[in-house]
């Protein structure tokens, strides 16, 4: 997967769900607003991203969800382009608990360019991503391609070293350590363009 669990995920099994459907952290991009007019329902009711969810499965199971996420799809799929995230927002709308970003510390909130696609970011958001409790690696750059250089990389090989699959290798695409070196070089010396915010992280 692309995600890395850096802390404790206690937290997350005290939800006070209510009639909540789901928990999740919202999608700062600045086109939320028209995902959400093309998936049909208000932008009051925010947009989320799927690669973390937390699901009140007694709602769930007591309403059918699931049907009518299938149902919602044969009648709508010309509407998706974000594939069950679309999905999952456009049938939940309105019944989502918001998780703070700390739970889904997504690439591009670290990267530069991040205000001029994203809404800006809040001072406590930025403290929350300084250390986050999970962090989303849902760029086209994963940790194990050797051109990434997301400041949270080394956490997930940390991580992928205590599971099973630890000693397996990954397509790093040849040579990782030299070339990630020759890239970090160029960026500091500036002949390549910095793409991640220059924070100290934990």
């Amino acid at each position: 997967g692309d995600v890395s669990v850096t802390q404790s995920l206690t937290q997350l099994y005290a939800i006070p769900f209510g009639d909540k459907a789901i928990a999740a952290t919202a999608d700062l991009n600045r086109d939320a607003d028209k995902r959400c007019a093309r998936l049909g329902y208000p932008a009051a009711d925010g947009y989320f991203n799927s690669g973390v969810l937390v699901f009140n499965l007694k709602i769930w199971r007591e309403e059918h969800l699931v049907q009518r996420c299938v149902e919602h799809f044969r009648a709508h799929h010309h509407h998706m382009v974000y594939d069950d995230q679309d999905l999952l927002n456009a049938v939940l709308h309105g019944r989502v608990h918001w998780l703070p970003i700390v739970w889904n510390a997504q690439d591009l909130f670290y990267r530069t360019k991040c205000n001029k696609v994203c809404r800006p970011l809040t001072e406590d958001e930025i403290r929350q991503l300084k250390n986050p409790v999970i962090v989303h690696f849902c760029g086209p750059l994963k940790p194990w391609h050797w051109r990434c250089m997301h400041p949270f990389r080394r956490e997930f090989f940390k991580a992928l070293a205590k599971t099973p699959w630890g000693n397996r290798p990954l397509r790093r695409k040849v040579s990782y350590g030299s070339k990630h070196y020759v890239k970090l070089a160029l960026t500091y010396i500036r002949l390549t363009k910095k793409r991640y915010q220059n924070w100290n992280t934990k």
